[in-house]
């Protein structure tokens, strides 16, 4: 929870609940909250006329946003509109935001913004969520990590991990790098993001091998020439002989351009080992964000949307004549920035519904629409165990700035 005096946030403090955090806050999320006085912050809606901005009133820059994205769908067509929202947006502004966009004729919707991988998307689950409770965590017998450095992505899930680990837990990776984890690691299996299918593959086989099953239909050709050696049989060896193990795909695993193979033999290491699979996804609200049907190919619920659009990869790569960014700088926050700017950069239109105004951001935007931060904003989460969590604003955004679900429902 928050401290505030006056209108400004003085501290976050965790609120305590035994069935998530316990006590904990990780000092990175005690102390992201100094970002909300940002000198970038956007406080006043804006307009670029010619190469001068200008700023407006709400009403003259919302038109003015609508007039540009109608005149490229009667200009170039719908599917020539493509909107990329952050994953830690609430639940509402995705849903609202997506009904926009599949208001105006355009299926091209994505949070994934660093998803490299689309080829299963049809087939994965509806939701990236953990498989099992946080606290579940702490009492597993024996966990592997694919593709993740959870002391730095998911600190609080972390600590649950080092609890198992404490506890006798075989806490194993198969990771791209050797990072620093503040738990011992039972085993680990590091090389080059491309060689981590075969590793992952390494480990299936030898699960196989101790079931004594077939391999799955369409997984010959991961598992051919797969040679296992003794660390990836003592890692599906803790796995077999668990009684509760858990499979976690992280946030690593899911930006690599094998995501579909890495993803597909995960299933079978869980499968095979009667472990729990589960997802450590980026962002505050990428679970919400599925459910709320901010994809190409989904809607609400998971729902058929009645068409498929351009996934966020597809959509800076082939570029679209206008883009609708919420709470997201191209820039930074997608798989491949250059491509990602030069396609902002190449558009003919570009609103961008932030709460930062950045020297970057003025170049390629032709509206600026200020919107609140997190604590600045009411709206639901929906975390990794798939539950709701609503909150209300503690402190009212700065200047004419206004939660993005306000600016969505106009």
């Amino acid at each position: 929870y928050l401290d505030t005096r006056g209108n400004k946030v003085m501290r976050a403090l965790p609120r305590e609940n035994e069935a998530l955090n316990e006590v904990w806050l990780s000092d990175r999320d005690r102390f992201s909250y100094t970002g909300m006085v940002s000198d970038d912050r956007a406080t006043r809606p804006m307009i670029k006329q010619g190469d001068t901005w200008k700023e407006v009133e709400w009403e003259t820059a919302l038109g003015y946003a609508v007039e540009g994205l109608k005149t490229v769908q009667a200009r170039n067509g719908a599917d020539q509109i493509g909107a990329l929202v952050s994953p830690s947006a609430t639940l509402e502004e995705q849903y609202l935001l997506q009904k926009l966009v599949r208001g105006l004729g355009s299926h091209n919707i994505d949070h994934r913004l660093r998803q490299q991988d689309f080829s299963d998307q049809d087939v994965a689950p509806l939701a990236p969520v953990l498989g099992q409770s946080v606290a579940d965590l702490a009492r597993l017998d024996a966990a592997l990590l694919i593709g993740s450095w959870l002391r730095k992505d998911q600190p609080i899930l972390a600590h649950r991990l080092r609890q198992a680990a404490l506890g006798g837990a075989n806490i194993m990776v198969v990771n791209p790098l050797d990072y620093e984890f503040n738990f011992p690691l039972a085993e680990k299996l590091i090389s080059p993001p491309a060689q981590m299918v075969n590793n992952l593959a390494a480990v299936a086989k030898a699960l196989l091998t101790l079931s004594g099953q077939p391999a799955p239909a369409g997984l010959d050709a991961l598992l051919e020439n797969v040679t296992v050696h003794d660390a990836q049989l003592d890692i599906a060896r803790h796995l077999f002989n668990a009684e509760s193990a858990a499979v976690l795909i992280g946030s690593q695993a899911m930006n690599q351009p094998e995501l579909a193979g890495l993803r597909a033999l995960a299933n079978v290491i869980a499968d095979q080992s009667g472990a729990r699979l589960g997802y450590l996804s980026e962002g505050a609200n990428a679970v919400g964000a599925c459910l709320a049907g901010s994809l190409p190919h989904r809607g609400p619920g998971g729902s058929d949307p009645g068409g498929a659009g351009l996934d966020s990869r597809a959509m800076l790569s082939q570029g679209l004549a206008a883009y609708m960014v919420f709470g997201v700088e191209p820039e930074y926050d997608c798989a491949s920035p250059g491509a990602a700017l030069a396609a902002m950069e190449a558009a003919d239109f570009v609103v961008s519904l932030s709460a930062f105004a950045t020297d970057r951001m003025r170049g390629y935007a032709d509206v600026i629409l200020p919107i609140s931060l997190f604590a600045e904003t009411g709206g639901t989460f929906v975390n990794a165990e798939g539950n709701w969590q609503s909150f209300e604003g503690a402190v009212s955004p700065p200047g004419e700035a206004r939660p993005g679900w306000k600016v969505l429902r106009v």
